[in-house]
């Protein structure tokens, strides 16, 4: 058990380096913001190099790095455009998007769930790629840290199973107080 822990906090920690080296290194402020990194899959469901990864189900829950309370949630994969399948009846995706979700307040413990997605497709499907996404009080930073790709009629594609990233969570600038009205909030997310 004390291995299994050892081995996903490696994982972690070498996806976190991953991220940050591809995706530029974190500022004072965003080390100051961060609450946590998640692997999706996590390596709960998939143990270091033990792809395909694409029965994982479930979703990471968003805590605050005290441990107090709920803050939001990181779904699973969906993969999204036109699929093809291949000769050998596998099936592949231009695009897949996801699920993200927080809390509109961090620090009341109280009110409503903010839900956004993000959506990575064509030259954004690369190792190393990252994007953010503020949803309500959380901002997310995406990055793919495992992803096999090809071209398909001039578009890319990818391989569904073997599709990993790294979620950083942070806490939004500017988290929105008790007078932000939800209609402010959602636009936040699209």
């Amino acid at each position: 058990m004390h291995e299994a822990k050892w081995l996903r906090g490696v994982s972690m920690a070498l996806a976190v380096v991953l991220a940050m080296g591809c995706g530029g290194e974190q500022s004072p402020d965003e080390a100051e913001r961060w609450v946590g990194s998640y692997l999706i899959p996590s390596d709960e469901f998939y143990p270091p190099g033990q792809a395909p990864y694409c029965q994982a189900l479930g979703a990471e829950y968003v805590h605050y790095r005290m441990g107090e309370g709920f803050l939001g949630v990181i779904g699973y994969f969906h993969p999204a455009g036109e699929p093809h399948t291949l000769p050998t009846s596998e099936v592949i995706f231009p695009e897949f998007y996801l699920p993200l979700s927080a809390r509109a307040e961090l620090d009341s413990g109280e009110g409503f769930e903010v839900n956004g997605r993000i959506t990575f497709s064509g030259d954004e499907l690369q190792l190393g790629f990252s994007k953010r996404l503020r949803v309500g009080a959380l901002e997310y930073v995406v990055t793919i840290v495992n992803l096999d790709t090809l071209q398909h009629e001039g578009m890319s594609y990818f391989h569904m199973c073997t599709l990993r990233v790294m979620v950083d969570a942070l806490r939004a600038e500017g988290t929105p107080g008790a007078s932000t009205s939800p209609e402010e909030l959602v636009k936040t997310a699209s």
